[in-house]
């Protein structure tokens, strides 16, 4: 579980300038929370604080009851551009985590520890994970050889890689036409639903956070805070676009969001 108590996030060290300003926002264990708003609301700056990629804020953040130590805590991260190293092929970049941690995949709840790189057995269970998601034949291959697809599922593989958790993602399916975002959004389900690890998915579509998020964060900006939480009656379903209440949910989200607009 992820809990944030009054999270203020500050570049410019005045109070007027705040990026985020007393969030508080609990994501239980195994729910999927989508968080949407204006650009420049701190959503992204919001994932980089738990992340660690930004150090410097206040407030409390603890994971299962203990404050984040991102040293210790094992979080999944997927950056907006998917963030693959170019010079490495899909497998090395699927490994990264479990190297830069010395562990492997967890079995059975143990994890497996890697004392000279990634053995055989590691590979092999990595490479199950791209075969899943049919881009197992890619593993020698180099990101700029990739679509923006098999990039995204290439981004996943290494994010669920050491069974983390928490799982991070930024805008993962922006760079997608919207045939293959809806494909991509369905993947993703399919392999979350083997970890359920804790995450939260920043977009700008409200399609995806309709479809992805069993609860809604509608972020306001000037400074970044929680303007409301919606409970997603539509979470999961496959067949959500066809629900008489679609057109109700993705009303509401839009009115809260266009209200944040007009301030």
């Amino acid at each position: 579980m992820i809990s944030i108590k009054n999270l203020t996030v500050n570049y410019n060290n005045k109070q007027e300038m705040n990026t985020l300003e007393k969030v508080n926002l609990t994501v239980q264990k195994g729910e999927i929370v989508a968080v949407i708003g204006a650009s420049g609301c701190g959503k992204s700056t919001l994932l980089k604080v738990i992340g660690g990629i930004i150090a410097d804020y206040q407030g409390v953040i603890e994971i299962d009851g203990i404050l984040l130590n991102t040293k210790e805590n094992l979080i999944g991260y997927i950056p907006q551009g998917y963030g693959l190293l170019p010079w490495k092929t899909v497998m090395e970049n699927c490994l990264l985590p479990l190297k830069i941690r010395n562990i492997g995949l967890k079995t059975n709840k143990k994890p497996m520890i890697i004392r000279r790189g990634a053995d055989e057995k590691t590979k092999a269970l990595v490479k199950g994970l791209l075969n899943e998601l049919e881009i197992g034949n890619l593993s020698k291959r180099y990101p700029a050889t990739l679509s923006g697809g098999q990039r995204q599922r290439v981004a996943l593989v290494r994010a669920l890689s050491f069974s983390p958790q928490i799982l991070l993602m930024d805008e993962p399916f922006s760079a997608l036409d919207a045939i293959m975002r809806d494909e991509a959004a369905e993947i993703f389900l399919k392999v979350w639903k083997q970890n359920r690890c804790s995450t939260i998915i920043v977009t700008h579509s409200i399609d995806e956070a309709v479809y992805i998020g069993k609860r809604i964060v509608v972020m306001g900006n000037s400074p970044g805070r929680i303007k409301k939480i919606i409970e997603n009656p539509l979470y999961g379903d496959e067949n959500y676009k066809e629900r008489d209440n679609y057109k109700e949910v993705c009303h509401l989200i839009k009115e809260e969001i266009r209200e944040v607009e007009q301030r």
